[in-house]
């Protein structure tokens, strides 16, 4: 099942040419359940980057999973 995760969610972020946040966060998701805390970090600050000043909640969520995977 994770593994399955994985692959749709490098689609979802491929179509969108890994300019989306909230594409990229299921992905970041993905990475971890994988056990891949690197590569799920650097999804997620490439999703804090592309996150809107304006969209607070998103910016919080994107930086409370940043916290979690040991990163600050």
């Amino acid at each position: 099942a994770a593994a399955e995760a994985l692959a749709r969610a490098r689609v979802a972020a491929t179509l969108s040419q890994y300019s989306t946040p909230r594409i990229l966060e299921p992905l970041s998701d993905a990475y971890a359940a994988g056990r891949d805390r690197a590569r799920a970090r650097e999804t997620l600050s490439r999703a804090m980057d592309l996150a809107s000043p304006e969209n607070a909640k998103l910016r919080e969520r994107l930086a409370a999973k940043r916290v979690a995977l040991g990163e600050l």
